[in-house]
């Protein structure tokens, strides 16, 4: 500990733009990510091999039968800490077991999982061709099939390469999602019952003391529908202020899924809200995020 701490110190000093990540699958040490200054290690993120597991755990659990404060104590944890969350590691690799859209069964929830992933406080990771839904069990002796990227890809390989592909660009300029500690997330809602619930990104220091809409500019909405089945105009998320918002990310998007029935339409529409409530209609495993319109 004495030299990690003393490593991490001189970093600081001497570049100060570094990155170290530190894994851990038992918390035994709760203060890997936090500096040195307040009693950490140094590290700049803790990866939470634990919580990786219990996440792709849940999702194992048949939709009927979750628990939506089960995912939400995984999601809203106390940890000081700036996190990575891992849709995958080597550590799945090693024992192994099947890659996720194998396990999930179609690349849909698997587009899901992503943007929750990229929308909750972290630094995202993916691994061992998640980012193209590479199938089946892992295998150290062969590669990855690269011929299922670019022009010889599956319609669905494309799709989830659209996927990241805009979530990468989102979270390269949206600046809630840069803020990468625990306390720029705040709970914004659940249904136990029809299995969705929603949170808040804060994009600045400020929170729900404010309604004025300047404060509130980089804030983002997100919610999330666990199940493959609709929830009419039931959703009733609370926002910060009033004001028009737009839709910034949506999982249901053709070129993420393909065309169905109840995605004919742009999916990146403009709201207006008077009060303090926006009441939505969610489909199947959607993902939707929100942010104020400007000007």
């Amino acid at each position: 500990m004495l030299f990690l701490r003393d490593l991490h110190a001189r970093l600081n000093h001497t570049a100060p733009n570094f990155i170290t990540i530190a894994e851990e699958s038992r918390r035994v040490f709760p203060r890997l990510a936090c500096p040195v200054s307040e009693g950490g290690l140094g590290f700049t993120y803790a990866q939470n091999m634990g919580e990786m597991h219990r996440i792709r755990k849940y999702l194992q659990i048949p939709v009927a039968d979750r628990k939506i404060e089960h995912i939400e104590i995984l999601i809203h944890n106390n940890s000081a800490e700036k996190m990575v969350n891992a849709m995958n590691t080597h550590d799945e690799c090693a024992n192994g077991k099947t890659r996720l859209i194998t396990e999930l069964g179609s690349h849909i929830p698997l587009i899901g999982l992503a943007a929750l992933c990229w929308f909750r406080p972290g630094a995202p990771m993916i691994f061992q061709g998640d980012e193209f839904g590479e199938e089946g069990w892992f295998d150290v002796f062969h590669g990855l099939n690269w011929s299922k990227t670019g022009v010889n890809a599956a319609l669905h390989e494309q799709q989830i390469a659209n996927n990241f592909y805009d979530l990468n660009k989102l979270l390269n300029t949206e600046p809630a999602l840069a803020r990468h500690d625990i306390k720029s997330m705040v709970r914004n809602g659940s249904n136990n019952e029809r299995k969705w619930f929603s949170f808040i990104r804060w994009g600045s220091d400020v929170g729900f003391e404010s309604n004025n809409p300047e404060d509130h500019k980089d804030d983002i909405i997100f919610v999330r529908n666990e199940t493959p089945h609709p929830v009419e105009c039931k959703a009733e998320i609370y926002l910060p202020c009033s004001g028009e918002y737009k839709v910034i990310y949506n999982s249901i998007d053709q070129r993420y899924i393909g065309v169905h029935s109840y995605n004919q339409h742009d999916p990146y529409w403009t709201i207006k809200i008077d009060g303090q409530f926006m009441y939505i209609d969610l489909h199947p495993y959607q993902n939707i995020a929100f942010k104020q319109v400007q000007g």
